[in-house]
């Protein structure tokens, strides 16, 4: 549901495309731009396109939970989160 903005304005680009591009007009333009993306769903596109997502969704996890740790352990600071201990 929230993909819908999203989905318009490649819907609306699709159809700018085939109207400038090829001269058809707007409204059969954006049948095109549609039939292409339902053949695209239906050959199976959009589960590849879950599976990489979902993938990169799980290293920008791990590399959150990377990044917090370092900052929270000094990484690379001279003692670590023990400020007293770095010889000024």
């Amino acid at each position: 549901m929230l993909l819908l903005f999203y989905l318009a304005g490649q819907l609306l680009a699709g159809a700018v495309m085939f109207n400038k591009m090829m001269g058809i007009p707007v409204l059969p333009a954006l049948l095109v731009t549609s039939g292409i993306i339902m053949l695209y769903l239906v050959i199976g596109g959009a589960h590849a396109d879950i599976l990489t997502d979902g993938v990169q969704g799980a290293l920008m996890l791990l590399l959150a939970i990377f990044v917090g740790y370092m900052f929270f352990s000094g990484f690379g600071m001279r003692g670590g989160t023990q400020p007293w201990l770095i010889d000024w």
